[in-house]
């Protein structure tokens, strides 16, 4: 982990305790990416699409 562009020791560290004892759960990247925070979040409201 810690050899991606951008990775630290704590940021992969935080990602692991994140995952936790269930890495089932996390089945695409993108699971991985919202679980984490990483995925953009819509900003469209009503009849506003952004």
């Amino acid at each position: 982990m810690v050899a991606a562009h951008g990775m630290g020791t704590a940021t992969a560290a935080e990602m692991l305790i994140l995952v936790g004892d269930e890495p089932e759960r996390i089945r695409a990247e993108a699971a991985l990416a919202q679980l984490y925070g990483a995925c953009p979040v819509p900003a469209s409201s009503g009849k506003t699409s952004r």
